[in-house]
């Protein structure tokens, strides 16, 4: 880490390590902002995305032990920086655990604690007794359920009382209650397929009712052209490979944003694809915003069994945008838009 008078400090968004030293930073109570243009500190130019520390009193030992801990590199910046930014918050992190068992609702879990995300495992009780805004700012259904199951959960008499059921048409008029309030919800995988028509979003699933025999996927890495302006897909390249099992593959209307899109050539990188052109222009990752919050599609495998690193910040990053504020970032202070 440069030393010396800084007015900022700058951390670039690309690894994953970042975001450690995001949560890091976000619980030492740190003032932080992601860049919405391209900066240039020192005749050097970086992306949307790029992290802005604003420099307090004692801030520079705490990027010291940070930059030691999680091997990132802090850039002490003396200009005045002036630029349209996010200004995070630490977000209040709620995932859903539902009595049916979703082996990706474990794997989130020990990734969240290997990246030190600080989250509440809420139960199908927990959604069906609603006021969920004031204690959460991000709601996550993790992969591996699907529509039915999150509603219904268990049938009555397969299991104990106290274990069946799901969240109910009374857990989902919470949730929209959750996002109408401002509050962002995160669905991975099959549960993107539940929010879309559970809230009625503005897409459209171009794979539903077509038969495996027309398309199938059954893991494999498939290129997706990310949107990096926007703040989903900071930090990430302008093409990349997600791990895709079955997933759905949306048409985007209204004021819906595709931030993943499946090019118009085909997106096998790595393992094989039945009727790849079904999925040509087609989106893998959504942002929608629907009343005072959003809603975020991730209809990939965005963290499958913790191994495909490469998508992590997908995740990562939808955490703390819906949460954040626009604001202008100003070298001595900030000021909101």
């Amino acid at each position: 880490m440069e030393a010396g008078p800084a007015k900022a400090y700058i951390l670039e968004h690309e690894s994953n390590a970042s975001i450690r030293a995001l949560n890091r930073l976000m619980k030492e109570k740190a003032e932080v902002y992601w860049a919405a243009k391209p900066i240039t500190v020192k005749n050097k130019v970086y992306a949307a995305g790029t992290m802005i520390i604003h420099a307090t009193p004692g801030i520079e030992t705490k990027l010291q032990a940070i930059a030691r801990d999680t091997s990132v590199n802090f850039i002490a910046s003396t200009d005045r920086l002036n630029v349209q930014a996010y200004k995070l918050i630490l977000p209040r992190i709620a995932m859903y655990k539902s009595y049916v068992a979703s082996i990706d609702e474990g794997w989130t879990r020990l990734i969240f604690e290997n990246y030190e995300f600080s989250f509440t495992n809420i139960l199908d009780k927990d959604i069906r007794a609603g006021s969920l805004r004031s204690k959460y700012d991000v709601i996550i259904i993790p992969g591996e359920l699907t529509e039915t199951q999150i509603i219904e959960g268990h049938r009555a008499g397969t299991v104990p009382p106290e274990f069946a059921g799901g969240i109910g048409d009374a857990g989902v008029q919470n949730l929209r209650e959750f996002v109408n309030e401002g509050g962002t919800l995160v669905t991975l995988d099959k549960a993107s397929e539940f929010a879309a028509k559970q809230f009625a979003l503005p897409v459209k699933n171009a794979l539903e009712g077509v038969r495996p025999q027309d398309f199938y996927v059954p893991g494999s890495l498939l290129k997706v052209v990310l949107d990096t302006d926007n703040p989903i897909a900071y930090g990430m390249p302008r093409e990349g490979a997600a791990f895709v099992q079955q997933n759905a593959a949306f048409e985007v209307t209204g004021n819906a944003k595709s931030v993943g899109t499946y090019p118009l050539t085909n997106p096998l990188m790595s393992g094989w694809i039945l009727g790849e052109e079904k999925i040509y222009g087609k989106a893998a990752v959504v942002d929608v915003p629907v009343g005072r919050g959003r809603i975020i599609l991730l209809s990939i495998r965005p963290q499958f069994r913790a191994q495909v690193r490469g998508t992590y910040k997908l995740l990562f990053n939808s955490l703390y945008y819906g949460p954040a504020t626009m604001t202008i970032y100003e070298g001595g202070g900030s000021g909101n838009n």
